[in-house]
Parts: C-alpha cells; sequence; structure tokens
C-alpha cells in the first residue's frame, strides 16, 4: 500500500463556513460488484483552508486490507457524490468481508441532493463531470471507471509507475471536484431563497398531486398563521409554511400535459419561462416544474399576503 499527500487550499468563504470540517470521499474500484471487485484507492479531504488530500492505494490486490484497516471515518461527517449508492456500501462490504469493523459516517451526498432540484438546473444529465462544467470548474483531463480498471489491470502486469500517477491523480482530481461543486449548494440555495419585506422563506419542496401545487419550507416567522382562499392555501407553524395552489391540467401539445393557472385569479404575475403559452394563462409544469413561474407565483401570493 502506498500513501500519496497534496496539499489544497480551499478559499471560498460558503465551503469553508458551511462545510468545514466534512471529510470529502471517493473511492476507485476495479468494478461494480462489491463481493467480487476490490478497491484500488481511497481519496479524503478534510474541509478545511489548508487542506490536504489523502490518497491510499493498492499496489497489489492484497492491499486492498491493509487500506480498509488504515481508513476510518467512523462518527464523521462526510461528502460524497453518489457516495449513498455506491462508496459507502462498497467500503462496507468489503470491510465486512474481512471483518473489519464498519463506519458509521453521517454522509451529504451531494448528487442526491442536486436531484432534488433538477428543476432548477435542466441539465441533459447530473453526472459529477456535468455539474463541473456546468460550474465551469476546469479539469486538465477526465478520465472514465472503465479506463481506470484498464489501467490497474495494466499496472499489475507492468508494474509501471507511471500508471500509478495517472491513477491517483485521477483519483485526486475527483476529490478536488467534488469539493469545488459544493458551490452548487450555494447557487440552488440562492434560487430557492425568497424574501418578502423583511421575512424569509426557503423552499424546500415543490411537487405536483393531484393537480396541486404544493410548495413546502422554512421561514423566519415563527407565528402560527393560516389563509384559506378560494385559490390558494397558506399555512405557517413552527417556522414551516406550505402554500396550496389548485391547477388546471391540460394538453400543451399532441403529447405533453401541463398544469397551469388563470392569472386573473392572482396578482401581476406574468410568464417567466421560455415555454409559449396563451397570455391568460400562467403555466407550471409540462411534465416537469417551471421552477421560474413557480418561483414568481409563490413570490407573487407571499408578497400579496405580507405587504
Amino acid at each position: 500500500m502506498k500513501e500519496f499527500i497534496y496539499d489544497f487550499t480551499i478559499k471560498d468563504e460558503y465551503i469553508l463556513n458551511n462545510f468545514g470540517n466534512y471529510i470529502a470521499l471517493d473511492i476507485e474500484t476495479t468494478g461494480f460488484s462489491r463481493e467480487k471487485n476490490s478497491i484500488i484507492s481511497i481519496c479524503t479531504c478534510e474541509i478545511k483552508e489548508n487542506a490536504k488530500i489523502s490518497i491510499l492505494f493498492a499496489e497489489d490486490l492484497k492491499d486492498e486490507i491493509d487500506i480498509l484497516n488504515n481508513f476510518n471515518l467512523n462518527e464523521k461527517k462526510i461528502i460524497t457524490y453518489n457516495g449513498d449508492s455506491f462508496d459507502i456500501p462498497f467500503i462496507n462490504k468489503r470491510k465486512k468481508i474481512y471483518n473489519i469493523q464498519l463506519d458509521n459516517a453521517i454522509n451529504f451526498d451531494l448528487y442526491k441532493y442536486i436531484l432534488n432540484y433538477k428543476y432548477l438546473l435542466n441539465l441533459d444529465n447530473y453526472k459529477q463531470k456535468t455539474i463541473e462544467e456546468y460550474l465551469n470548474l476546469e479539469r486538465s483531463e477526465f478520465i472514465s471507471g472503465g479506463e481506470i480498471v484498464k489501467k490497474h489491470r495494466e499496472y499489475l502486469i507492468s508494474k509501471d509507475s507511471s500508471l500509478i500517477e495517472e491513477m491517483v491523480i485521477h483519483n485526486r482530481d475527483d476529490v478536488l471536484g467534488l469539493v469545488q461543486s459544493l458551490k452548487i449548494v450555494e447557487e440552488l440555495n440562492d434560487k430557492l431563497t425568497l424574501k418578502v419585506n423583511s421575512d424569509i422563506f426557503n423552499i424546500d419542496k415543490i411537487k405536483m398531486v393531484n393537480n396541486y401545487l404544493i410548495v413546502k419550507g422554512s421561514t423566519s416567522i415563527a407565528d402560527s398563521i393560516l389563509f384559506n382562499l378560494f385559490n390558494y392555501e397558506l399555512t405557517i407553524e413552527n417556522n414551516l409554511f406550505t402554500i396550496k395552489v389548485e391547477t388546471q391540467k391540460a394538453l400543451y401539445d399532441n403529447i405533453n400535459y401541463c398544469n397551469f393557472i388563470l392569472k386573473k385569479n392572482f396578482f401581476n404575475i406574468e410568464n417567466k419561462s421560455n415555454i409559449p403559452s396563451p397570455e391568460e394563462i400562467l403555466i407550471l409544469s409540462v411534465n416537469e416544474i417551471l421552477y421560474d413561474n413557480v418561483y414568481n407565483l409563490i413570490f407573487s401570493i407571499l408578497k400579496n399576503t405580507f405587504d
């Protein structure tokens, strides 16, 4: 087993203030099977200004047990990208095979977090590479997992040290990209925050249920409030709010349905999306939520209620 250490300076105040002392984690493996494949390397980085990236690398397949014995994140707060589905179950299964005590880490899975708010981004896919490109983060080269497996096989035969460097740098860059991609949380939070006078509303969930638009979140308002009008319902309790709006549903085109409201029933709302629609209606979803229009509607409701 070899260990590689790289210095890394984190200057972004949002990342330091909101994720300080979390540990970013990424693993490379010889395949997807937790039973048949093994860990090539584990990369970690504790998030602080003067950070260090640590990589434990298996020079031989038998080194996996040494890596796992030297890896302990029990009771730590970690950050992964799809780690709930891959990295953490893979590590725990391999530890179980070797009868090594399992970690009980608290994981923030950035991939799962982003999927909750796909309607804010509307990307073709939500791979880490795509998020990095969206944030204009630059990498010298992206290498696929399949290429890493091929390089590792080649290394086991040739013992060419240059192949180790390529694999380790890829693992390092995955963690660097993961840490820097945490900026997406700040961007999403900004998009999900409404300010009405001195009151703050943070949207947590938006969904369409039985043709009702339901928006839930937290608010700075501590009072218990209920508004039940003909066109919407607003409740606030324990600093949590729910807005429920009845919508109408119709075919948008020959294939897709949309949910919409009549503008005349609300207050100075306009179409903020790039979806063409009749002037008298506001479309809130066409298969997926149209966030800009929903935001505009919710802001109008809150402003009319609390102004």
